[in-house]
């Protein structure tokens, strides 16, 4: 077959493909290998085929047009000595239109070829590198190119993929591309003008870009050529043709292997993971089938491709054709050996559908079936004849009844639409922690708390005394009144309001105890403008957070910019003021050792959100010598954060500072990393690194003398500039 840029293709739709792998248990059974299929192929006939060679044949997504190249047409864009891509439709009785050449906007080079439909079924694989213009040919390569909903095609777009040009020397050139895009498998000649193939395959790094060809690794060393790979996800193998040495005729003849790492595209994985999965998933094979000799003549067959179900495929071949290939449909299996069963998942209550966010697990006849997809509160199936199925459906926190099918005895193929219904569990489940409502911590278990439900004991309240939490289960449609009863606490009535609920929920609710004065320290001080040294101005409001939520106990008096606030002594506290426009500074105080009645004076610090206006970020702590941040240091950062997220157009300058010890290289480089440490940790927990800048400043901007012990301890340090607002 002299033949030049012959590239083989596949597509399939998406949602057929998981939809396929449905038949996968059913398959196996009547199509282990293709050697026990006994169905003669069928000529596509004159209508399709010619007298000129038809080769490559590609459904569309719908399965109604047929894409295929032909060679050496009258008609084809450079006539003679070309090939260019032709389509055809299905009609209502299953023939064929007659075939029409895709415009030359799709058959731009002399040999063009199409590689398959993605998923969206309107962007196509195409042969080739064009200009920007997408009008002539520059290079061996692949493009993308999309058919507007009016019919028209749009320029190709180049994908990248290293070394291909330069690898692909031969005359001949076959390829695919699996719908997800995750895959092009291809065949070439690496030497020059060579018809002498071997397959390969580039796995997606990310959209539009691709890795340099892989070769296939397996049972294809005992073959001299092969051509025409073909993934089908109906049963996860690879066909191909193949001749096993040089002094073959033709190649000749159809084999499949398997993957020795089978794909799972039900794991969702990061994107690091995803390439570094389908690196690894599609280069080893095993298992070589030779597909039966109803497919295999003793003539050239090749562009095995089986059909999303797995019941048919097409293929080109030199038997008994019009006059080079013709192409042909071959059925594999009885085409619809199954039953199809279409459900939905019912609340009792509405007697809607049940929301499309609940996780829902149907199984049949008590167990996970791969036979089966959700999509929503809908779930579809293809099933086996000769059995009988029962259908039940599970969700935490609801009950639900059975559907059955019973198509025991039947050999036909049928439809079957059923209705599972699930009810909510009555009640609503209440999870919390009996709280200090001054410190927003666990009351501890020396105070003996207890929770009371409407003035008394639940019996049914599950109660972990070490950590003060307790979960419950309570019927929704009416109010509950909560409350703590705990030594040296007074109650804080609570009100939980289930009246809004009419179906299982979990909820989280704290219920808070004041602590009685006699037992509290008392924190005093001021609230200072940094930008002025000077009390906070009296015009300003000012609250106190404890432990990220605002205190009830924090008096402020704005005239004078004093405060007091009332805590528990035993333990530290991260105390951070509220005071809006102003970055307010985290203080962690330390009461461990303090005593009822102590007073303990402490000031706050604020910086008014200006352009221009520096902060150091305190209680910040490295490695000795390293940018390494230590994990005492995160208390600080992560109230830095909170910062950043209260005001999103807030943009910095973190600046890192060292004492004038060693060389000033090396401070440089060393601040600047530190610098770079304190700004990554906060990107790291969701802040746009846009918003940053890192700058290392070493000792050219010391606070304090470096002549003294105490004045490089404060040399040594991270701040920040505000640059934007």
């Amino acid at each position: 077959m002299n033949t030049s840029k012959v590239l083989y293709t596949m597509e399939n739709r998406l949602n057929k493909w998981v939809r396929s792998s449905l038949l996968l248990a059913l398959v196996l059974l009547s199509f282990t290998s293709l050697h026990a299929q006994s169905f003669p192929p069928q000529n596509l006939g004159a209508v399709v085929n010619s007298e000129c060679a038809e080769v490559n044949p590609v459904t569309s997504i719908t399965g109604d047009t047929l894409f295929f190249s032909r060679m050496n047409h009258k008609e084809n864009h450079f006539g003679l000595d070309s090939q260019d891509i032709w389509m055809t439709t299905k009609k209502p009785d299953g023939g064929w239109t007659d075939p029409v050449r895709l415009p030359n906007s799709v058959n731009i080079a002399r040999y063009n070829a199409l590689y398959g439909a993605l998923a969206d079924g309107k962007t196509f694989l195409i042969g080739g590198i064009f200009d920007e213009m997408g009008e002539y040919w520059l290079r061996r390569g692949f493009s993308f190119i999309t058919k507007g909903e009016n019919g028209d095609w749009n320029k190709p777009v180049r994908i990248k993929m290293p070394w291909y040009s330069w690898m692909d020397e031969g005359d001949l050139t076959t390829a695919m591309i699996t719908p997800d895009a995750k895959y092009i498998f291809m065949s070439f000649a690496s030497r020059w003008a060579s018809s002498r193939m071997k397959m390969y395959v580039a796995y997606q790094i990310k959209p539009g870009e691709y890795s340099r060809p892989q070769l296939l690794k397996g049972p294809f060393k005992d073959f001299y050529h092969a051509e025409s790979p073909y993934f089908a996800p109906f049963d996860g193998r690879l066909y191909f043709s193949a001749k096993r040495n040089k002094t073959d005729k033709d190649p000749g003849a159809l084999y499949s292997v398997a993957p020795v790492k089978v794909r799972n595209d039900s794991v969702k994985l990061s994107p690091k993971d995803s390439v570094k999965f389908v690196k690894e998933a599609m280069i080893e094979w095993k298992d070589l089938h030779k597909m039966s000799d109803t497919v295999n003549s003793a003539l050239w067959d090749s562009y095995f491709s089986p059909q999303p179900a797995g019941t048919f495929a097409y293929f080109a071949s030199h038997r008994e054709s019009f006059g080079k290939s013709d192409l042909y449909r071959v059925m594999l299996i009885e085409e619809r050996p199954w039953i199809q069963v279409k459900g939905y998942l019912v609340n009792a209550r509405t007697g809607d559908l049940m929301p499309a966010d609940k996780d829902i697990e149907v199984r049949i006849n008590g167990e996970t079936s791969d036979s089966l997809v959700m999509t929503g509160s809908t779930f579809f199936a293809i099933l086996p004849l000769n059995q009988k199925y029962v259908f039940t459906a599970h969700l935490p926190n609801y009950t639900a009844d059975s559907a059955v099918v019973d198509v025991t005895g039947s050999r036909l193929y049928s439809e079957h639409e059923v209705r599972i219904t699930l009810k909510s569990l009555p009640y609503v489940r209440v999870s919390g922690a009996l709280v200090n409502s001054l410190a927003q911590t666990p009351i501890p278990q020396k105070n003996k708390p207890q929770l009371l439900i409407d003035g008394k004991p639940h019996p049914d309240l599950k109660f972990d005394a070490a950590k003060s939490t307790y979960t419950i289960d309570l019927p929704f449609g009416r109010k509950y009144m909560f409350a703590v009863q705990a030594n040296e606490f007074e109650t804080i009535p609570t009100e939980l309001d289930l009246t809004g609920y009419n179906e299982f929920a979990a909820l989280t609710q704290n219920v808070p105890a004041k602590p009685k004065l006699d037992n509290l320290v008392t924190l005093k001080g001021r609230l200072i403008d940094t930008k002025t040294g000077q009390p906070l101005d009296p015009s300003i409001e000012a609250k106190m957070k404890v432990n990220k939520v605002i205190s009830e106990s924090f008096v402020y008096n704005p005239k004078d910019a004093t405060y007091t606030l009332k805590l528990v002594p035993g333990t530290d506290y991260d105390l951070v003021p509220s005071v809006k426009n102003y970055y307010n500074k985290l203080e962690v105080v330390d009461l461990s050792k303090a005593k009822p009645r102590d007073v303990v004076t402490r000031d706050f610090y604020v910086t008014p959100l200006e352009v221009g206006q520096s902060v150091d970020i305190e209680n910040i702590f490295f490695e000795t010598g390293k940018s390494k941040l230590k994990e005492e240091s995160y208390r600080s950062l992560n109230a830095l954060v909170e910062f950043f997220q209260e005001y999103p157009n807030v943009k910095v300058e973190i600046g890192g500072h060292t004492d004038n010890v060693g060389s000033a290289a090396t401070n440089k480089r060393l601040s600047k990393e530190r610098a770079r440490s304190v700004a990554l940790y906060i990107i790291e927990q969701g802040i746009s690194k846009d918003r940053f800048q890192a700058r290392g400043f070493g000792p050219d901007k010391p606070k304090a003398t470096n002549k003294t012990k105490e004045g490089r301890a404060r040399n040594r340090r991270v701040d920040f500039t505000i640059m934007e607002i």
